[in-house]
């Protein structure tokens, strides 16, 4: 099989092997490499991402993985469809507070 792109803008295609349909429902997170935080020392910054689902199945989200307490969740997406998008928003809290 070819597939060949003659749009202007770059595709991303999603394969799945699987035995079965239920298998073949994965989703596919695309997050950016970074996410910066700049502001002034004394306040807490926000900065919010787009969570992607290129996948073929539902991506479910549960609060957690963040060991720093230098970084907080503020709003997580439970659950992206797939093609569809979600926010999320991580707060960078501030260690000198006058």
């Amino acid at each position: 099989m070819l597939i060949t792109n003659h749009d202007d803008a770059e595709r991303k295609f999603t394969w799945v092997v699987a035995d079965n349909e239920p298998q073949s429902a994965q989703p596919w997170l695309n997050l950016p490499h970074t996410l910066n935080f700049d502001g002034k020392v004394s306040k807490d910054v926000s900065r919010s991402l787009d969570v992607c689902n290129l996948g073929t199945g539902p991506l479910k989200m549960s609060p957690g993985g963040l060991t720093s307490s230098k970084f907080q969740l503020d709003q997580v997406p439970t659950e992206v469809l797939p093609n569809k998008f979600k926010k999320l928003v991580i707060k960078g809290i501030t260690e000198n507070r006058a």
